[in-house]
C-alpha cells in the first residue's frame, strides 16, 4: 500500500510540473511562423504568374552585404501523381550586388498545377559555403 502511495504521489509532482510550453506544443504545430536567422542571407522569393498557357517565373535573393557572392537556382515544376516534377531549371550567380534577380518564361505548358521552387546559396569572398535556402511559389492551375 505504501508503494502505491508513493507511486501516486510521484505520478502527480510530475503531472504538476510539466512545462505548460510542452503541453502545448512547439510554435510550428500552433501555426506561429519560426524565424529563422541568417548570416548573408535577408530574403528568398520565388513567385509564378501563369497567362493562358505561359508561365513567368521569378526569383529574389536579397543579403546583407555586397562581400557575398550567390548561386541562385529556380526550378519550374509540374505537380504529377508522385509529386513535384522538375520541368525546366536556370540558375544565375551574383557578386557585388544586395539583389539578385532570375526571371524567365516557359511556352506551351500542358493543363495541370505547376510551382517555382528556388534555391539559394551563398558564400564568402574566398567561395566558402555561408548557408542556403529554399523558397516556393503558391501553386497556379492552367
Amino acid at each position: 500500500m505504501k508503494k502505491i502511495v508513493v507511486f501516486l504521489l510521484v505520478m502527480i509532482l510530475f503531472v504538476c510540473f510539466v512545462p505548460v510550453s510542452f503541453a502545448q506544443g512547439n510554435e510550428a504545430e500552433r501555426g506561429v511562423p519560426i524565424q529563422i536567422k541568417y548570416v548573408a542571407l535577408t530574403s528568398a522569393n520565388a513567385n509564378l504568374e501563369i497567362t493562358g498557357k505561359k508561365a513567368t517565373c521569378a526569383a529574389v535573393a536579397r543579403i546583407s552585404s555586397t562581400s557575398y557572392s550567390v548561386q541562385l537556382q529556380m526550378t519550374l515544376q509540374q505537380r504529377s501523381a508522385s509529386g513535384w516534377k522538375n520541368l525546366e531549371s536556370w540558375s544565375t550567380t551574383g557578386t557585388g550586388s544586395r539583389n539578385i534577380t532570375l526571371t524567365k518564361t516557359r511556352k506551351n505548358l500542358a493543363s495541370g498545377t505547376y510551382r517555382v521552387y528556388v534555391y539559394v546559396a551563398v558564400y564568402d569572398r574566398s567561395g566558402k559555403f555561408i548557408e542556403s535556402t529554399t523558397a516556393y511559389s503558391a501553386s497556379k492551375k492552367i
